[in-house]
């Protein structure tokens, strides 16, 4: 089934799971039906999607606190920022054994994004100490440092041959993954942004690798990821005394999703208009969402402050969709028909 507005202002309210603190971070496997949570009480929660439960038990990170995590390839392994301590690491931690394979140092201040290439060992950490430095799962020595002038995030596209990097003035850099030593091939700005300190905050690519979300302040910048003209720019709302909430695109590159109030409250934006095509709202909520993710290969997206909801197409909403499909299909047949 697609996504289509229809579906998307028909899905409700799954399961919800709640937490002592904070979701602070999610991520969804690439391939795997498996749901990591970061927890500001130092915990790593994890979801089975096929089940619609925890896989297993909280995994405990006292010692080192846990955000901005993110998945390896493998479906037993996370990467994920330290929020305790001088050290600043990025820790690879094994989800089955509680252990962790190895730890990466270099930061002189708190990570705040990793992401992992989707084509090979490599990912990226971006920090408060204004750099971006590339990794490999293999080794704990840094493969490269990029220095900004203000806090930066980064991000690799879909297939991991791009990466760009965002920190303030409405400047994006993108570089080649395999040529990053040569400096950005590509500069793009946003006019908006332009002489302004407003930091970006996140960045994020279409599968499809045609669109690039840039997230400042409380505004998603929806741009061609070619040509960096600006596509539209859409207001994400949400009180400015809380946190921002993370900004997800659906698996289609279609539709964005974002905490959109203090009520607790999720919008979901059209990224072809810019328009908010949904919002949907959670009985339980009772904070700005500070999570916001859809799935990449389910109709499924999370959100969430003190609890973790789960959304899903309603039963209408899959009613619907099915007889349109089977009206399509019928259409396509009779129009296929010999005379």
């Amino acid at each position: 089934m697609r996504l289509n507005d229809d579906v998307v202002r028909g899905f409700e309210l799954g399961r919800v799971y709640k937490s002592r603190q904070p979701y602070n971070s999610a991520a969804f496997h690439r391939v795997y039906d498996l749901l990591v949570a970061a927890t500001d009480d130092d915990e790593l929660h994890l979801f089975d999607l096929r089940e619609g439960k925890p896989h297993r038990p909280p995994l405990p990170c006292r010692k080192y606190g846990a955000a901005a995590v993110a998945w390896t390839h493998s479906h037993t392994d996370v990467l994920h920022a330290s929020t305790k301590g001088n050290s600043h690491a990025v820790r690879y931690l094994s989800v089955e054994s509680n252990q962790y394979h190895q730890y990466f140092e270099g930061h002189q201040a708190r990570v705040t994004c990793v992401d992992m290439s989707p084509k090979n060992d490599t990912f990226l950490s971006a920090g408060q100490d204004r750099t971006v430095r590339l990794w490999d799962l293999r080794t704990p020595i840094c493969q490269a440092v990029l220095s900004a002038p203000a806090q930066p995030v980064a991000a690799f596209d879909q297939q991991g041959l791009v990466f760009a990097v965002g920190a303030d003035s409405g400047v994006v850099r993108l570089y080649d993954a395999r040529g990053y030593t040569k400096g950005p091939f590509e500069t793009f700005v946003v006019p908006e942004l332009v002489n302004t300190p407003t930091p970006f905050r996140q960045l994020l690519f279409s599968n499809d690798g045609n669109t690039l979300v840039a997230v400042a302040g409380r505004t998603a910048y929806v741009l061609d990821a070619f040509a960096g003209a600006l596509k539209h720019a859409v207001r994400l709302g949400g009180p400015e005394t809380a946190a921002p909430s993370q900004v997800s695109l659906s698996f289609d590159g279609a539709y964005l999703i974002s905490g959109c109030d203090a009520t607790g409250a999720v919008g979901v934006w059209s990224a072809a208009t810019g328009s908010r095509v949904a919002e949907w709202r959670a009985a339980a909520a009772d904070a700005p969402p500070r999570v916001a993710a859809w799935a990449p290969r389910r109709l499924m997206a999370v959100s969430g402050s003190m609890a973790l909801a789960f959304w899903i197409p309603g039963p209408a909403a899959l009613e619907r969709a099915a007889a349109a499909a089977a009206v399509q299909q019928q259409q396509q047949q009779q129009h296929g028909a010999p005379k």
